[in-house]
């Protein structure tokens, strides 16, 4: 196992990045996309704010070639927020006191030691079930337009994606695909062609103006280009930032929830023929 100690929790302030100077020559930074000191409320245990706001935004923290090391964990306990000696995950970016290892002798856990957490996402549990009663009157008001014209089995999805994102943003990491990444951050929007985060996304579902704008398409196709956007935040982050490091891996733990909120929830509801749509973005 991995062992660190706050005199180890060191963290380059600058990114140095490797670019063509056309492009370097246009990049202004802001404190927040050139530092990755993160405080434990933004690299902690999961926040029930709804709104789950923190971070640096949807993925944009540490950029391919940049010449900053770290090993891929944060510095705070997954459990209590706090920093101090940490026993790190080989896995994903959690890191945990010994006192808080939930029924685990940290004195004896193997070097290539996967927590708790890791163990359990292996597999899809009763959480991963999400049924969007919350919103649901919410989405069939907002996409009133196709109430006569579609299946309302295709509402009831609408509801449970909504209803998804809100899981995702409240789980581990979730902040940090909640808010888009700052406009000033003139790198990460140099690179990514299409920005993306799940508060924008979840934000479009709700408003009448944001996806049910879009009369000209059939409900499917709007769920398709929902479940779209949604990969997006994923693949955006694993362009952007190095893999190994801890904003990739924050990435691979809220799309493999992703996975499975979408395989208990979601993929029963479909058709054999609308699944094969759908399939590129699970």
């Amino acid at each position: 196992k991995r062992v660190r100690t706050d005199s180890q929790l060191k963290r380059d302030q600058n990114f140095v990045i490797d670019m063509p100077s056309d492009v370097e020559d246009r990049v202004t930074h802001c404190p927040s996309s050139d530092s990755v000191s993160y405080s434990p409320s933004e690299l902690g245990a999961q926040t029930d704010d709804d709104s789950a706001a923190g971070g640096v935004g949807a993925g944009g923290a540490l950029p391919k070639g940049s010449d900053h090391i770290e090993d891929g964990n944060v510095d705070t306990c997954n459990s209590c927020g706090h920093s101090g000696e940490l026993v790190c995950c080989e896995k994903c970016p959690r890191a945990f006191h010994h006192s808080c290892l939930e029924g685990q002798d940290s004195e004896s856990l193997p070097e290539k030691w996967e927590c708790h957490k890791c163990v359990k996402e292996r597999s899809s549990v009763a959480d991963d079930m999400v049924d969007g009663e919350k919103v649901q009157d919410r989405i069939n008001a907002t996409f009133d337009y196709w109430q006569e014209q579609t299946d309302s089995r295709l509402f009831t999805i609408l509801g449970r994606i909504h209803a998804m994102i809100s899981r995702l943003m409240n789980y581990d990491f979730g902040y940090m695909f909640s808010k888009p990444v700052e406009a000033c951050n003139k790198i990460y929007h140099e690179l990514i062609k299409k920005p993306m985060d799940l508060g924008t996304i979840r934000d479009k579902l709700d408003r009448q103006d944001g996806y049910s704008s879009q009369s000209n398409m059939q409900l499917f196709e709007i769920i398709v280009e929902v479940l779209s956007d949604i990969k997006t935040v994923w693949d955006n982050c694993y362009f952007f930032n190095k893999e190994g490091s801890s904003i990739y891996r924050m990435a691979v733990v809220q799309h493999n929830k992703y996975r499975h909120i979408m395989d208990r929830s979601i993929i029963p509801l479909l058709s054999e023929n609308e699944l094969q749509y759908v399939e590129p973005f699970r």
